[in-house]
């Protein structure tokens, strides 16, 4: 009874729950769900959107936003395919190019929110249009394939009976989670979302950190757009046009305050899963894709409500 306590008393314990109620919900619709292929299929998916999610609560967590991580992810798996492809490079050096990228991309991001004071939403935003534009203009709308296959067993090859994209999921959920609980630079980040003056008091380097949130999204982002081109086997300019936007909505659902102070890890993996969840479900039931977006955008609105209730109900048990 003490465990069951304890769980209910922590803040993931609401969306742990969902997880485990739509779960069992989309098995009773696709009992195949419960096959080994099918859990492996869903677990790769949420390998691929948990890292740029986890990127996001970072950000989020210190009172910022970042709406170009969607075309970091598809410049970096463009970049990382354009460089092998046309320029012969080897996959090790093209990936690393494709992270430097993505450091600079979170660094310009960070520093013009940061020094200049600048709106997060409206720096980010030029950001997208500028990162996807130069996609467009490098492949002219054409995907890049025909990667050597070192390459695309990053994304296709198994160790074992586990994908690697699971693989490197795990190790990196493993060090964001040590990260941001177990670190000054977490709890930095923390504290500098809940109120920017006071850490600035404290004497927390309050641009460093949220320069340093902003490289660890792009970071996280560029490493799925990798992931992702290695998996299909090409890099496309069209690809995942509302990765920012999930993982926005996916570190929302799991806990993260859009108000900056609050977060969660644990709570944005199970985000993830929900997320997914419900697009398998709309998918059984024969949803249009476009009402998915809708169902999306409804979700993102009743995380809005979700932590403005938190709060509230925080701040009445904390007076």
């Amino acid at each position: 009874m003490q465990i069951i306590k304890k769980f209910f008393k922590t803040k993931e314990s609401a969306v742990i729950l969902m997880f485990v109620v739509l779960f069992l919900g989309t098995a009773i619709l696709q009992p195949a769900l419960l096959t080994y292929p099918q859990l492996i299929n869903l677990f790769r998916t949420i390998s691929m959107s948990l890292l740029p999610a986890m990127g996001m609560v970072f950000v989020m967590t210190c009172g910022s936003i970042d709406l170009s991580a969607g075309s970091v992810l598809a410049f970096s798996g463009m970049l990382s395919g354009y460089a092998m492809v046309i320029w012969g490079w080897h996959p090790v050096f093209a990936v690393l190019l494709a992270l430097g990228f993505s450091v600079v991309t979170g660094l310009i991001n960070g520093f013009l929110i940061a020094k200049w004071g600048l709106t997060p939403m409206i720096v980010t935003l030029g950001v997208q249009y500028v990162v996807r534009g130069l996609v467009n203009v490098i492949t002219k709308g054409v995907a890049i394939s025909g990667f050597p296959e070192s390459f695309t067993n990053l994304g296709q090859g198994k160790a074992g009976a586990v994908p690697n994209p699971i693989i490197i999921a795990i190790v990196a959920f493993a060090i964001c989670l040590f990260v941001y609980n177990f670190t000054i630079f977490g709890r930095s980040i923390i504290s500098t979302g809940g109120n920017k003056e006071t850490a600035r008091l404290a004497g927390i380097n309050v641009r460093a950190h949220i320069v340093g949130a902003h490289i660890l999204c792009s970071v996280l982002a560029g490493t799925s757009g990798i992931l992702v081109a290695s998996r299909l086997g090409s890099a496309q300019a069209s690809a995942c046009g509302t990765a920012d936007m999930y993982a926005i909505a996916s570190a929302a659902v799991g806990g993260t305050s859009l108000m900056g102070g609050s977060g969660s890890i644990v709570g944005c993996l199970f985000g993830v899963g929900i997320m997914e969840l419900i697009t398998i479900a709309l998918t059984l039931i024969k949803v249009d894709v476009y009402w998915q977006r809708t169902v999306v955008g409804v979700i993102m609105i009743a995380a809005v409500f979700m932590d403005i209730y938190r709060r509230n109900s925080s701040q009445r048990s904390g007076s």
